[in-house]
């Protein structure tokens, strides 16, 4: 079996607890694997595996034609972005339904374009 090395990326984990009107953050480092993005705020991107910006998440994977899945998690936050390209085989998925905003001024358009779940 071969295993492929990844580069081990710092994210903050930020969440509420029950009741509480504060935010709690916790910094995390995880050795993410190549077909994972991440996009948060307030952290400096390294534009391989974490960005500040979706589009740019997206934009980062290689072609998918080949049937290679992707997933981009978007961390905690209200991110505003134009219209988003998606590709073959990549899911977005947010950390929270009640902790991650995403307003598209556009459209989205590619591939398997619907409604998130999450």
């Amino acid at each position: 079996m071969h295993f492929r090395s990844t580069p081990r990326t710092s994210i903050t984990l930020l969440g509420r607890d029950e009741g509480a009107s504060e935010l709690w953050s916790t910094p995390y480092t995880w050795p993410v694997p190549s077909n994972v993005r991440i996009v948060q705020q307030g952290t400096t991107p390294d534009y391989v595996h974490t960005f500040a910006d979706l589009g740019q998440a997206i934009a980062s994977i290689p072609d998918t034609s080949g049937g290679a899945q992707y997933v981009v998690w978007v961390m905690p936050g209200y991110y505003q972005t134009g219209t988003i390209y998606m590709k073959p085989y990549v899911s977005i998925r947010g950390l929270a339904r009640e902790a991650v905003t995403l307003s598209v001024i556009g459209n989205v358009l590619g591939a398997n374009t619907r409604r998130s779940r999450t």
